[in-house]
C-alpha cells in the first residue's frame, strides 16, 4: 500500500493469482488475536492491537469488523478511529471482516453479524476507544523516546508533536516501542468537537477500486487449481433428488463430479459455465411433494385460515382493548404482503478449501459466526479449524446470512481435495431464496368524539423468520419479527392489543432489508392514515398528536412537511401521500413524503422528499447515499415486489419477470438530514418501510382508493 493514497485493503497476505493476466483472489486470511500485538505481520507491518497496523512507511490498515455490503462502513467506522487515533486520512487502508470474539457486535445477537443497521451505534464506541488507546500508547513511546511528560504530546497528522512543536515523530518511527507498553483500560477520549473527521464527507476509501475494476467481490476470487460447482435444485421446496442420470450431459468436457446435496444436485467442472450447462441439461427426478399443486391463491388462503383459526399469542396488550368508547366511530381494515426475494446483484457464492488441518473460505457474507459454525457442523470439525476471508458484496438485504451456498461448497472442496468456487445463477437464487415472508394483517381501532385513536387492535399472520431459522428464538409461537413496528411504535394509544399467528411456510424464509418493519409500517402507517381521514383529521397533524412530546418525531414530521410543500401542493392538487417511522431498535426517526401521478390506470411516483434526525452523522454523505438507496429499493418492492407460485414452484426467475425500478422510473428524492446530537443513529434500512404506506396514502389521495395490498394496484 501506498501510504500517501486512501486504498482498501482485503487480506493479510499476498494475493494469490491463477494467473499473471487474471482478477488476483484474495490472501489466504491470517488471525490476529490481542495477543499478537507488538508482532510484526508478513506484510512487514507491526500489529499494534487488534483493531489496527502501522506499516514503515507509515501506512495504517485498520480491521473492519462488520461486513461492507455497500452501506459504507469501511468509511464510516475508520472515520472514527483515524480521529481518535489522529491520523492522516490518506494513510488509512481498511481489511475485511474475518473471524474474532472481539468482532462481535455488542448489541445485535451476540455474534458477529451485519444486519439490522447497527454497525454504527454497535461500533462508535468501540472504535473511539480503540484508537484513543492506541493515541495514548504512541504518546508514552514519544514520552519515553524524548524523556519528556506523555501528557505534553497529541497525535496529529498521523504523527506525535509535543506542544512546542518539536521533537515530533511520525507513527511508524514509535510504533516499535509502543508495542511493549500496557495498553490503557480506559483511555481518555477526545472531545467531540475535536474528532477530526467525524462529521465530515471524506471520500469513501472502497470507491476508486471499484470504479477501476479492481474491488474483489466474491465472484472474483481465484485460487490456484481451483474448480467451478453450479447447483440445480428441486422445482418444489422441501423436495429432494431421487435419481438423476449422467448419460445426458456425457458430451460435456471437463465434467469432474455431481453429487446429491440438500434440495437439490451440484456440478463441479473445470470451468463454470460447462458445470451451469450441465445443470439446465442433466435428467433429474425430484421426491413428490404436497406442494407440487400449491398456486399463489393458495398461499393466501392458508394464511387466511390461519389468520382466523391458528394459535393466537399476545406481543403486547394495554389497557382495554375490547371496551366500546361512547360515541366512537370503528374502522377496521385487513392488510396483506407477498413473498419477496432479495435478487442481489451478486448471486450467492462461496470459494471453499478443505484439507487435512481444516476448512477456508471467501465469502461474501453478512454473518461471520454463522457461517463458521456452518461449516464446522458440515464437515464435523472444531470452528477453531475454520477460516474465514470476508469479501466485498454485491448487495445484501439480509440475503447474505445464508449458508446453504457455504456448505455447498465446503463439500465440494472436500469430495475433491480441490479448491472449489460454488456460483448460483440469478435464477437459482430466485428459486431457493430466503423470501421476506407473506403477511396478512387484521386491524381495528376506535375514534372517539374528539377524533382521537383511543384503540387499536391488530392481528398478524403469517411464517416467522425466527420461527423458521431460530426457534428457541420465537417461543411458544410467538415470533417478534411477525410483530416488530407494531409493538414498539412511538404512537401513544391508550388501548393497544398485538397478536401474532404463526403461518407455515411454503419456502424458505428470512431477513429482507428492515426485516417486521418492511411489511408492519406498510400495516400501520395505511391504518393510520385511514383513521385520521375518518377522524377528519390532516394526515400529519393527526400523526403529531399521536407522538406527544416525542420532539424528534415531531421535528422530522415538520421538516418533511415542509421540504415538500405539503400544504400547498395539497392546495394545488397534487396528490400526496405521508409516512412516518421510528422504532425503540433504531432511535432515528424518519418522515417521508410521496407524491404520485397516475395516467391510463399507472401509478408513477416523481418525486419523494424523505427527512431523518440521525443524531450525530460520521459521514452525511454516506447516510444520504443509504436514504436514497433505501427509497429505490422500497419503491421497487412498491410498484412491482411480488413472489408468486404455480404447480408448486417460483414463478418468477430473473430481472424479465421480477421486475425492478429503471432509472428512468426513478423519482427525484429530496433529502433533509437533521442532526440533533445524543446518539449515533442507523441508516441504511430505516427509509425502506415509509415507502410502501406513502405511496398507498398517496394514491388514496388521487383516487379515494385505499390499497390494502402490494404491489399497490388501483385496480383490486
Amino acid at each position: 500500500m501506498e501510504p500517501d493514497k486512501a486504498h482498501l485493503s482485503l487480506s493479510r497476505r499476498q494475493f494469490i493469482s491463477a494467473a499473471a493476466a487474471t482478477t488476483a483472489g484474495l490472501v489466504l486470511s491470517c488471525r490476529i488475536s490481542v495477543a499478537d500485538a507488538g508482532t510484526q505481520s508478513s506484510a512487514g507491518e507491526t500489529i499494534l492491537s487488534i483493531w489496527l497496523r502501522i506499516s514503515a512507511s507509515g501506512g495504517i490498515t485498520i480491521s473492519l469488523p462488520q461486513s461492507e455490503i455497500g452501506q459504507g462502513i469501511s468509511t464510516g467506522l475508520p472515520q472514527v478511529l483515524a480521529s481518535e487515533l489522529g491520523a492522516k486520512w490518506e494513510d488509512i487502508a481498511v481489511e475485511f471482516a474475518y473471524g474474532e470474539p472481539e468482532f462481535i457486535n455488542p448489541i445485535i445477537y451476540g455474534e458477529q453479524i451485519t444486519g439490522g443497521s447497527l454497525s454504527m451505534p454497535g461500533f462508535y464506541p468501540i472504535f473511539r476507544k480503540a484508537g484513543a488507546a492506541a493515541r495514548e500508547l504512541l504518546n508514552s513511546a514519544a514520552a519515553i523516546k524524548s524523556g519528556l511528560s506523555p501528557d505534553s504530546f497529541d497525535t496529529t497528522n498521523s504523527r506525535v508533536v509535543h506542544r512546542s512543536g518539536n521533537p515530533s515523530y511520525s507513527f511508524s518511527e514509535l510504533v516499535e516501542i509502543a508495542t511493549g507498553l500496557e495498553p490503557p483500560a480506559d483511555p481518555k477520549l477526545r472531545s467531540n468537537a475535536s474528532l477530526s473527521y467525524v462529521g465530515k464527507a471524506v471520500k469513501r476509501l472502497d470507491t476508486a477500486d471499484k470504479v477501476a475494476g479492481k474491488a474483489v467481490f466474491g465472484v472474483d476470487v481465484t485460487l490456484p487449481d481451483m474448480v467451478y460447482a453450479a447447483v440445480k435444485h428441486a422445482p418444489v421446496f422441501g423436495s429432494e433428488v431421487l435419481n438423476f442420470d449422467t448419460g445426458s450431459i456425457e458430451h460435456l468436457d471437463g465434467i469432474l463430479d455431481v453429487f446429491k446435496v440438500s434440495g437439490g444436485l451440484l456440478i463441479v467442472a473445470e470451468r463454470w459455465w460447462t458445470a451451469k450447462t450441465a445443470c439446465d441439461e442433466i435428467e433429474v427426478e425430484f421426491t413428490p411433494n404436497p406442494l407440487d399443486t400449491l398456486s399463489t391463491a393458495d398461499v393466501y388462503k392458508q394464511i387466511e385460515e390461519q389468520l382466523q383459526n391458528g394459535n393466537v399469542r399476545v406481543a403486547e396488550e394495554v389497557g382495554n382493548v375490547d371496551a366500546l368508547i361512547e360515541n366512537g366511530r370503528i374502522l377496521e381494515a385487513q392488510y396483506q404482503v407477498p413473498y419477496l426475494a432479495h435478487t442481489t446483484m451478486e448471486p450467492m457464492n462461496c470459494t471453499a478449501l478443505v484439507t487435512e488441518e481444516g476448512a477456508e473460505i471467501w465469502v461474501p457474507t453478512q454473518a461471520q459466526t454463522s457461517s463458521v459454525n456452518a461449516v464446522a457442523e458440515a464437515l464435523s470439525i472444531d470452528v477453531s479449524k475454520v477460516t474465514i476471508n470476508t469479501t466485498l458484496s454485491g448487495g445484501g438485504f439480509g440475503r447474505r446470512g445464508g449458508t446453504s451456498f457455504i456448505v455447498q461448497a465446503v463439500h465440494a472442496s472436500k469430495r475433491l481435495s480441490r479448491p472449489v468456487k460454488v456460483i448460483w445463477t440469478r435464477e437459482q437464487d430466485i428459486l431457493r431464496d430466503q423470501f421476506r415472508p407473506a403477511m396478512i394483517s387484521r386491524m381495528r381501532g376506535q375514534i372517539n368524539a374528539d377524533g382521537q385513536l383511543v384503540t387499536l387492535s391488530a392481528r398478524n399472520c403469517g411464517p416467522g423468520a425466527w420461527a423458521y431459522l431460530r426457534p428457541e428464538l420465537a417461543p411458544d409461537g410467538l415470533d417478534p419479527l411477525v410483530v416488530e413496528g407494531l409493538t414498539d411504535t412511538h404512537y401513544k394509544i391508550p388501548n393497544k392489543r398485538v397478536e401474532c399467528v404463526l403461518a407455515d411456510p411454503v419456502v424458505a424464509v428470512g431477513f429482507w432489508r428492515s426485516v417486521g418493519y418492511s411489511h408492519n409500517i406498510f400495516f400501520y402507517e395505511s391504518f393510520i392514515d385511514e383513521a385520521a381521514q375518518l377522524a377528519g383529521k390532516d394526515p400529519i397533524e393527526f400523526r403529531k398528536a399521536l407522538v406527544g412530546d416525542n420532539a424528534l418525531a415531531r421535528s422530522v414530521m415538520d421538516q418533511a412537511a415542509d421540504l415538500s410543500d405539503w400544504e400547498n401542493k395539497r392546495k394545488a392538487g397534487s396528490h400526496l401521500g405521508f409516512a412516518f417511522f421510528q422504532s425503540a431498535r433504531w432511535q432515528s426517526p424518519v418522515a417521508m413524503v410521496a407524491e404520485v401521478k397516475i395516467v391510463d390506470g399507472i401509478v408513477t411516483v416523481p418525486i419523494i422528499s424523505v427527512v431523518m434526525d440521525i443524531g450525530t452523522a460520521i459521514n452525511p454523505n454516506l447516510v444520504l447515499q443509504q436514504l436514497e438507496g433505501a427509497t429505490i429499493f422500497g419503491l421497487t418492492a412498491t410498484l412491482y415486489g411480488d413472489t408468486t407460485f404455480s404447480n408448486g414452484t417460483v414463478t418468477e426467475s430473473n430481472f424479465h419477470n421480477y421486475e425492478m425500478l429503471t432509472l428512468k422510473d426513478s423519482p427525484r428524492i429530496k433529502t433533509k438530514l437533521l442532526q440533533s446530537g445524543g446518539f449515533v443513529g442507523s441508516a441504511g434500512e430505516l427509509a425502506v418501510p415509509c415507502v410502501a404506506p406513502a405511496v398507498a396514502n398517496a394514491i388514496f389521495a388521487a383516487t379515494g382508493f385505499r390499497c390494502r395490498s402490494l404491489p399497490v394496484s388501483i385496480t383490486s
